[in-house]
């Protein structure tokens, strides 16, 4: 994540140039000789603003004078959208996406993002099943985000009756045998990879959507709660249980850390092409 004051210097370098450009274009459309051209912006059929996105075009384009002038003219009289749709259409060059945040108050982020035609029509059917064409973009978004947690946020075990006894029977039923009698003779049941629902609803709420990985030297829990999977304390392939009480939480890269470790680098290697450090 670049640093707040990198980020701040970077737009503010960034803002430099383009007054740089617009001033550039201005004084380039004042000095051709066809002084239509420089005409359109004095009676206002270029606005500054329109003036900074042809700067902005020019410059990226790389388009010399000739080119430059015709695009003044071609453009005249056009409303920024307009404008911006038509240097789209015309660019040759395709513009960085472009994601920034800047803290303005102690309470307020300001968010920059480039987006796709798709994700302004999401945005658009969201404004129209509130029945509020002007329902701000940051309650859509907060909105979504909840919905998005709401779901994918481990929850405390909740397992109805029906379904701790469906893995009751589940389990019972494989260790049940058929002999050559008429009886069923309970033997050891078979091991299964299957996690049931209360099992890991289980291990999710006691980790608390954190990676319950701790560094054996530090004694410091690893604070990531990207990407959660679950780990065995004792490997499956030694015997380990698919048990809330034997599963951990782990994230990604902790995950793979724990079976090298339990396997050794030369097996893990076969899977994963890579090694891995002990942190």
């Amino acid at each position: 994540m670049i640093p707040h004051e990198k980020l701040h210097e970077e737009t503010l370098i960034t803002s430099k140039r383009e007054k740089t450009a617009t001033l550039e274009l201005l004084s380039f459309l004042k000095q051709v000789e066809n002084q239509r051209t420089f005409a359109v912006v004095k009676n206002g059929s270029q606005t500054l603003t329109s003036v900074a996105k042809l700067a902005s075009h020019v410059r990226r384009e790389n388009l010399g004078r000739k080119e430059a002038t015709s695009l003044v003219l071609e453009t005249a009289n056009q409303r920024t959208d307009a404008l911006e749709r038509y240097l789209l259409e015309k660019a040759q060059v395709e513009p960085p996406k472009i994601e920034r945040a800047k803290i303005i108050s102690a309470e307020l982020t300001r968010l920059t993002i480039d987006v796709e035609e798709d994700f302004m029509a999401l945005i658009k059917r969201i404004r129209e099943l509130r029945g509020n064409p002007a329902f701000p973009l940051s309650d859509v978004f907060r909105h979504a985000m909840k919905e998005e947690i709401r779901k994918r946020e481990p929850k405390a075990p909740k397992v109805a009756k029906e379904n701790v006894a469906a893995d009751e029977v589940r389990h019972a039923e494989s260790g049940l045998k058929e002999t050559g009698g008429s009886r069923a003779e309970l033997t050891s049941p078979k091991r299964s990879r299957y996690i049931s629902a209360r099992d890991r609803s289980a291990t999710r709420a006691r980790a608390n959507g954190v990676c319950e990985y701790v560094h054996a030297g530090s004694g410091k829990r690893c604070s990531s709660r990207f990407g959660l999977e679950m780990e065995h304390a004792i490997p499956y392939a030694k015997g380990g249980p698919y048990t809330a009480e034997n599963l951990l939480a782990y994230c990604p890269a902790h995950n793979q850390l724990s079976a090298f470790k339990a396997y050794g680098e030369n097996k893990m290697e076969g899977f994963t092409g890579r090694k891995t450090n002990s942190n």
